[in-house]
């Protein structure tokens, strides 16, 4: 089921800053969450909610509330309802530090009711849900997007489930408007940065596409890497590429994935 802006949506007062434009984060490494600006539909994203899931949106079927980019996620807007969204990912082992940040513009009407809330939580996969945080009325700033940022450093080297969860109860609707949800991570991302990407350049791009599949499919000589000693082209490091390597630097160059994950484990000493 999905909800209907003029059924459901509670107006928004103020309009964040609307900047549409691309997703990126300056300063900040590479993002491990997939698609977290919400503009590549929902790819990465699992959506739950009775009797409304969490949705991704645009301003031409909603009236509420844009951050950075034509599209976001948006939460509750419907009495009595519950909705989610959640994304698995791997914070790699030999980070330094890891830490969640996200952009969250909450709108109500009558300033809300003491039963609407909006919870953000981790799970691993061998422990119990962590909190991280969770808001309710009047504890949150209205019509106006704040960035919260979180420390997942206690999570590095493991996998983990990051879950969004809101719920309205029956009186003065509560909205929530996501974006630009990203983990990232500082220290050493790779411990053999060349491993997959032919260039050396710690970047996979379509050129190592080509010279992986070269390798792997059309016989062509492979690109030794020094610091493996193996090849260059081949992720898996046993010495041959193959199919599951040409899948790899795929997944780095065109699908945003994380080269550490992708490329470095099995390289290292």
């Amino acid at each position: 089921m999905k909800r209907t802006a003029g059924l459901h949506a509670a107006p928004c007062a103020i309009l964040a800053l609307v900047l549409i434009a691309s997703f990126s984060i300056p300063g900040y490494a590479q993002n491990l969450i997939v698609n977290g600006d919400f503009e590549s539909g929902d790819i990465g994203w699992s959506f739950g909610g009775s009797p409304y899931p969490a949705d991704i949106v645009s301003l031409a079927e909603w009236p509420c509330c844009p951050h950075s980019s034509p599209h976001w996620v948006i939460l509750g807007f419907v009495n009595w309802n519950t909705d989610s969204l959640w994304q698995q990912f791997t914070i790699p082992s030999n980070a330094a530090s890891a830490t969640l940040r996200f952009w969250l513009l909450v709108t109500t009407e009558n300033g809300g009711s003491s039963g609407d809330y909006l919870g953000v939580s981790l799970r691993s996969q061998s422990g119990p849900i962590e909190w991280l945080a969770a808001w309710r009325p009047p504890y949150w700033p209205q019509d106006i997007y704040v960035q919260y940022e979180f420390d997942l450093t206690p999570w590095i080297g493991q996998t983990v489930v990051l879950h969004f969860t809101s719920g309205n109860d029956g009186s003065d609707l509560t909205g929530f408007a996501m974006d630009d949800v990203i983990v990232t991570t500082t220290g050493s991302a790779c411990s053999c940065p060349c491993h997959g990407d032919p260039q050396c350049d710690s970047v996979a791009n379509v050129q190592d596409v080509v010279q992986t599949v070269n390798v792997a499919f059309r016989g062509a000589a492979p690109v030794f890497d020094p610091q493996c000693p193996k090849q260059r082209t081949d992720v898996n490091c046993d010495g041959y590429s193959t199919v599951q390597d040409v899948v790899k630097v795929v997944n780095v160059a065109f699908r945003g994935a994380n080269p550490a994950t992708e490329f470095c484990d099995p390289c290292a000493p």
